[in-house]
């Protein structure tokens, strides 16, 4: 239903060169989004054409990584617990109190990555006829605003979310043929008027978060919605928002990535993961129907385009397809098909097309530069600026020399923070979500999403990155790496690619190159692991998840399992559910009564004897403790702590404070409450213990 909206605006003028950036300034004097600004002052420079050729063209777009609001729902699946979501946006504010803070003995360090991440960009007309650029802001909060830049002096406006986001954030934006720009995220539609730069219709729905939208012949807005393909139609004349259900109901979740609609009103739907499906919808029946025989339904996303004429044209890979009044005819390798002019697409669309015939080159939201060039060749230049809170994190470790380091994502970025008072950030721009870090002496090894890829520091202490391998499609999403204690043999591992069940393993000589992987069938079949550790004697211990990959089935029964298995042969020796029912083995760890404690669905804490292959002890610690251990898709729960004469304590990251290990009793007590909410975990240095508080870098001075 839609509801009134007041004028959430915030202006940002363009920086003049040399002045301390304007979001910097404002994020230190902690003001929020909706201040107003002055618009102002223009810094732009022209090159020659000739420098940046076509193919050198380049935005902060997001790739093809899922957002922040369907990872935060696929971690709370798979840590088993609405607790365990790990990484989700929390409505616990970012910055306690300092004298809070300082009193239970944490430090607030910072805000890594004081950039936003763009989630659909388009280039369109303004109010008085200049050319501007559109784009969807995200941070750790999710969606938070919409920056519209003036194309020509930088002239910058942000327009707050109408709503909390609540860590969710576009999926797909549409600019109609009446200038409106369009998305649906947390479950509203959005309609935003260029003409009158205001929120001109906000409406809730039953769908979450719009994949794909477009207009049909008579003007009205569709949208296919994650996670159960629902279809959602807005009638900008009118204001009215019509519902219409499922077009298909599956065992997994839905992306439906494409929406196109014919000159017949047919409404038609490509979606995946597991298995790719063209869906024909009759708004007047209401009523839709599969277009890919089953036998044709191969894993994967199927696709479907509207051209300018409305003729619809659709492919799975298995073939391609003119899509007409409800019925899909093939279409030969040779058969041309229509163009497409519309400005529509996922969070990675970047239209470039001024109407003015101005063409977008650039738009760097960490430079905060942006570069277009004229009919006749000519570049031009101007700076921008914009607010943002910053991104969130993804982990937290630590290095021998006290060096604090980590990931952000949206945008993809690692950072480090050296040990010495005073010190700042180091964060640095990376092509993929990093998932897990490992540091060999002084050099860092990070495993990234999507495609599985291993990346390796260039030099110790750069922070900058060099790809070593990809490990897709057996692993999609790295949740484990290790480094041997040797320090030659590298193992990563985590879930398979887009719709398939059972991950695998990569392992990789550092030294002379060489490299093995293994499939899910060479593990436990149609598991995935989740957590991975050394054990004494060098054999490898892992832990395992059910879940399968992105948009996939679960196949693998409702337990996920330990197991131990020969790094040099990759044979698995033996394998077993240590809590039977718990979905995830979410971390694992040594203590140093030589048993392995772990951690199962984020609430359960085990003990096992891997010589006996028997677990000791397995109990519920949410229920006394009422809450739930952090989980992400590299979970760092467990932190071991070295104390005077060597001897190691072993705590336990939680999401509202600090728990002890006790190997006698084996369960978990509190030593300190958290003031803020602790989402990502975790590595201890410098007499402190490190983890992350949505976009925040924290720590606690261990008692």
């Amino acid at each position: 239903m839609p509801f009134d909206l007041d004028d959430r605006r915030t202006r940002v003028p363009a920086p003049r060169a040399g002045l301390r950036p304007l979001a910097a300034f404002l994020a230190a004097l902690m003001l929020p989004v909706g201040i107003g600004l002055a618009s102002g002052a223009l810094a732009a420079a022209s090159r020659d054409a000739s420098s940046d050729s076509a193919d050198a063209e380049s935005t902060g777009s997001t790739g093809s990584t899922e957002g922040q609001g369907q990872q935060n729902t696929q971690a709370t699946e798979q840590g088993g617990s609405a607790a365990a979501g790990g990484a989700a946006a929390d409505p616990t504010p970012a910055a306690p109190d300092a004298a809070q803070l300082q009193a239970a003995g944490f430090a607030d360090h910072g805000v890594p990555t004081q950039v936003a991440q763009t989630r659909g960009i388009v280039s369109t007309t303004g109010p008085a006829g200049e050319d501007v650029v559109l784009t969807w802001l995200q941070d750790w909060r999710g969606g938070f605003s919409l920056m519209m830049v003036n194309a020509t002096t930088g002239a910058t406006e942000q327009f707050q979310t109408p709503f909390d986001p609540n860590g969710d954030e576009p999926a797909a934006v549409y600019l109609s043929s009446k200038n409106r720009f369009y998305t649906l995220f947390n479950n509203y539609f959005i309609e935003f008027d260029v003409a009158t730069k205001r929120f001109s219709f906000v409406g809730q729905t039953q769908g979450k978060t719009a994949m794909s939208l477009t207009e049909d012949g008579g003007g009205r807005i569709w949208a296919a919605t994650y996670p159960n393909n629902q279809l959602v139609a807005y009638t900008p004349d009118s204001g009215a928002v019509e519902e219409y259900g499922a077009v298909a109901n599956e065992s997994w979740a839905q992306y439906p990535r494409s929406i196109a609609v014919d000159q017949q009103g047919w409404v038609y739907v490509g979606t995946g993961m597991a298995a790719s499906q063209i869906y024909a919808f009759n708004p007047t029946s209401r009523t839709a129907q599969p277009l890919i025989p089953t036998p044709q339904r191969i894993s994967g996303q199927a696709v479907v385009t509207q051209a300018d004429t409305n003729v619809v044209y659709g492919s799975n890979g298995n073939g391609r397809y003119i899509l007409s009044n409800g019925k899909a005819t093939g279409l030969g390798p040779n058969d041309k098909t229509a163009a497409s002019s519309l400005k529509t697409g996922a969070q990675n669309l970047t239209d470039r097309n001024f109407p003015s015939g101005r063409r977008l080159v650039d738009i760097d939201m960490h430079t905060r530069r942006l570069v277009t060039r004229s009919p006749d060749g000519q570049n031009q230049e101007v700076a921008f600026d914009y607010t943002t809170e910053g991104a969130s994190l993804t982990f937290v470790c630590t290095m021998e020399d006290g060096t604090v380091c980590g990931g952000t994502r949206f945008p993809m970025h690692t950072f480090m923070l050296p040990a010495a008072q005073g010190s700042t950030f180091d964060s640095k721009r990376v092509n993929r979500q990093p998932n897990v870090m490992v540091p060999v002496g002084k050099r860092l090894y990070v495993g990234a999403y999507p495609d599985g890829e291993l990346l390796q520091e260039k030099n110790d202490g750069q922070n900058e990155y060099n790809d070593v391998l990809q490990a897709n499609p057996s692993i999609n999403r790295p949740h484990a790496l290790l480094a041997q204690r040797s320090g030659a043999l590298m193992v990563m591992a985590g879930t398979p690619e887009y719709g398939m069940t059972g991950g695998g393993m990569v392992f990789w000589n550092r030294i002379n190159g060489d490299r093995a992987a293994i499939d899910h069938t060479q593990l436990i079949p149609d598991h995935s692991v989740q957590a991975l550790i050394e054990l004494p004697n060098g054999t490898l211990l892992g832990g395992t998840t059910v879940k399968p990959g992105t948009g996939g089935v679960t196949k693998g029964g409702d337990s996920g399992e330990l197991f131990l298995m020969d790094p040099n042969t990759h044979q698995v020796s033996w394998h077993g559910a240590p809590v039977k029912g718990a979905r995830t083995i979410t971390d694992l760890v040594v203590a140093p009564d030589g048993l392995v404690y772990g951690i199962a669905d984020s609430v359960d804490l085990f003990a096992f004897n891997p010589e006996t292959h028997q677990v000791v002890s397995a109990k519920n610690f949410s229920r006394q403790l009422g809450t739930a251990a952090v989980f992400a898709q590299g979970t760092r729960a467990f932190v071991k702590t070295a104390g005077a004469g060597g001897a190691e304590t072993v705590y336990v990251l939680l999401h509202d404070g600090i728990a002890r290990l006790d190997t006698a009793s084996h369960t978990l007590a509190r030593v300190v409450q958290s003031p803020m909410r602790i989402t990502v975990g975790g590595a201890a240095a410098n007499g402190r213990i490190y983890f992350g508080s949505n976009n925040h870098l924290y720590s606690w001075q261990i008692q």
